[in-house]
């Protein structure tokens, strides 16, 4: 069977902070909302192959949506899951740029980051091929 595509929204932890920042000390964020999330949407298995090519010795294997979640998807079709599922999000980060002044980190260089804070300081140990 043809797994469902599942999209999530991206967005760095640095621009999560800097949004929190900046909503704070800039007065004409006062009392508004924000939709911090990066440029793009990724499906697992692509950022997966995104990593497979930053770290080609690495062990990266794909996520799938889980059994379970995948039998109960056509009886929650009016759910906010099934509506991710069944195609990509499109969500504007207009305003968090234009009010808050936030740029977005591409994604492979977000993956970069986050990997490379983990390995380096010897947090996680990768799998290696």
């Amino acid at each position: 069977n043809p797994q469902p595509q599942v999209f999530f929204p991206w967005v760095d932890a640095s621009e999560v902070a800097a949004a929190h920042h900046r909503a704070l000390a800039r007065p004409e964020a006062a009392g508004q909302r924000f939709i911090v999330v990066g440029d793009s949407s990724s499906r697992p298995e692509v950022a997966a192959g995104k990593l497979r090519e930053l770290y080609p010795t690495y062990k990266i294997e794909n996520i799938d949506l889980p059994w379970w979640k995948r039998l109960l998807m056509p009886l929650l079709a009016w759910t906010y899951d099934a509506q991710t599922v069944q195609g990509e999000m499109h969500l504007s980060n207009a305003k968090s740029k234009a009010v808050l002044g936030l740029q977005y980190t591409p994604l492979e260089e977000s993956l970069r980051r986050t990997v490379d804070s983990m390995v380096t300081p010897g947090w996680v140990k990768p799998r290696v091929q």
